[in-house]
């Protein structure tokens, strides 16, 4: 583990000042349930983070929730749906963006 700082304060009478913050390392075997948990459900409800948090000692609730929003992020740059995703469709209605395109082509037409 490191520590990263961050800045408190800034007055004239102290200069800077700053609290060092550790930054998690999370095992290979903390990884692998994270990994589990996360296939079966990339948003854990604080009950669940709870009960994770509770196997892997040492480890506060605030890393896993980061954790699993990093990992949720990662995966839309990548362009992978998380199993939530995959079983109830995309987010993005295709009849939505149809919609759209309709509407600016008609937006377009009106002033040419």
């Amino acid at each position: 583990m490191y520590c990263i700082g961050t800045l408190l304060t800034d007055s004239p009478s102290y200069g800077r000042q700053f609290v060092l913050r550790g930054r998690a390392v999370i095992s290979r075997q903390q990884r692998q349930l994270l990994e589990s948990v996360y296939a079966r459900n990339p948003r854990p409800t604080t009950a669940e983070l709870d009960r994770v948090a509770g196997q892997m000692i040492g480890v506060p609730r605030r890393v896993l929730r980061v954790w699993f929003q990093n990992k949720r992020a990662r995966d839309r740059r990548r362009g992978r749906r998380s199993p939530s995703e995959s079983s109830t469709g995309s987010t993005k209605s295709p009849v939505y963006n149809t919609q759209l395109s309709r509407f600016i082509v008609k937006l377009i037409s009106q002033y040419m």
